[in-house]
């Protein structure tokens, strides 16, 4: 087990994100009406297949597993992985334990990965947005937050969380083609969460022009 694996796991295990507890959430995001306006989009582009990186487990995987006919979860935690496969398993779903580095994306129309950057330091992010820029899909969607004067930490331990700007500095991609707010209530701690998409082709050229060199070997992401 990697360092980064047993760090996940353990959050897993102690429920430090209230994944089995939702009550212990003093700021809950509405998942109905981020899924609405997401799985609209996916329809408008004819999004039928999707990898999703850092799959995590809680209840969004289950409306995102049931939104496109084939689905690809990965997840650096094998007792996640499991999981999955025992909850939401049948065909057209498929749950692969391996952390996103080393894993060789398919061709697909979509790759999802919402809430995973934010818990990892800058040097992983870069190699993951390196990782998508060369795969063979349509849609990239992330979490990203929104704000022209968010300033991104940089030593982030991997398992803390810190708001991360993509389109801010270091990691600069575009604007995205299309912004979905993560509504929040009770209250609102980051009314610019959101889940940006973006059109694979603007991260091959960000690549190009920002993307720094991908990470070293040994160092392993969600």
């Amino acid at each position: 087990m990697s360092d980064l694996e047993r760090i996940f796991a353990e959050i897993y295990k102690q429920d430090k994100w209230y994944i089995r507890d939702r009550t212990k959430v003093s700021s809950q995001v509405d998942l109905n009406l981020l899924l609405s306006d997401f799985k609209k989009f996916m329809k408008g582009v004819g999004v039928l297949s999707m990898v999703d990186l850092g799959c995590g487990l809680g209840p969004w995987n289950q409306s995102i597993v049931d939104a496109v006919p084939n689905y690809i979860g990965v997840d650096i935690v094998e007792s996640v992985v499991e999981r999955n496969r025992e909850l939401l398993g049948k065909p057209g779903v498929e749950f692969i334990y391996s952390d996103i580095i080393a894993y060789s994306i398919p061709t697909t129309d979509m790759i999802l990965c919402r809430a995973v950057m934010f818990h990892l330091h800058e040097n992983l992010v870069f190699g993951i947005l390196n990782k998508i820029a060369e795969s063979d899909v349509k849609w990239v969607a992330m979490t990203t937050f929104t704000a022209v004067d968010r300033v991104n930490r940089l030593d982030l331990k991997p398992g803390s969380f810190y708001p991360i700007s993509l389109t801010n500095t270091p990691f600069l991609l575009p604007h995205p083609h299309k912004l979905i707010k993560e509504v929040e209530m009770n209250p609102p701690l980051y009314p610019d969460k959101c889940l940006g998409i973006w059109k694979i082709e603007d991260l091959v050229k960000w690549k190009l022009n920002y993307g720094k060199s991908p990470i070293q070997e040994g160092e392993q992401a969600q």
